[in-house]
């Protein structure tokens, strides 16, 4: 599945107090947002959004930074995601409602054109999060110079630290025919990786 690496770098001189960080990380949720039948311990996003709410009121308490990932495969796996002509239609939206930190994505999540065509469309998936759907070596054939999303993210904490965030899909092949999924080698030559890492090292 996809990989989303994280550093923290310190932007400004840091007071004697230590600075706090929380990651929550999801993956593969393979269309379970009403949970997982099977599975007895199993959660649907109703029970994630309480969780999110308590740990983040347990976080200010803390002077703490609370961090949510999704490192991809949201669809392909249930009724709710797969009956609809375009496979995910459903869960992109449900997804929508989570206040991930970032997102990256998926081989599920590019196995589909028409899944891919609504994700880039003008008011879908990827430009709902503004810059937190990391998919550096996810490219999009109509505009194949760029990521599908954004190559990489960079969160200011209140604490005068950079979270530095990329996204990558492994060397997967069976991806959707108006894609590409570079080789992660071949992606971290381009300009972007240097841009990021002097944008965070500023």
């Amino acid at each position: 599945v996809a990989l989303s690496c994280v550093l923290s770098l310190p932007i400004s001189p840091i007071g004697s107090n230590n600075p706090k960080f929380s990651f929550v990380h999801l993956t593969d949720v393979h269309g379970h947002v009403l949970a997982n039948r099977h599975s007895e311990d199993s959660a649907d996003f109703g029970d994630l959004t309480s969780l999110l709410t308590h740990l983040s009121k347990q976080a200010a308490v803390n002077n703490s930074n609370l961090f949510l990932f999704d490192s991809g495969d949201l669809i392909e796996g249930t009724g709710l995601s797969d009956a609809t002509e375009v496979h995910g239609k459903y869960i992109f939206e449900v997804a929508e409602s989570i206040p991930y930190t970032g997102l990256s994505i998926g081989n599920h999540d590019i196995g589909h054109a028409s899944t891919t065509e609504l994700m880039m469309s003008t008011n879908g998936f990827v430009k709902h999060w503004k810059g937190r759907y990391l998919t550096a070596n996810s490219l999009y054939i109509p505009d194949h110079s760029s990521s599908m999303g954004a190559p990489y993210e960079i969160i200011t904490t209140d604490s005068g630290h950079k979270i530095l965030a990329f996204g990558f899909l492994f060397d997967f092949d069976h991806n959707a025919d108006n894609t590409i999924v570079e080789a992660v080698d071949v992606s971290l030559k381009h300009p972007y990786f240097t841009q990021a890492m002097s944008e965070a090292a500023a």
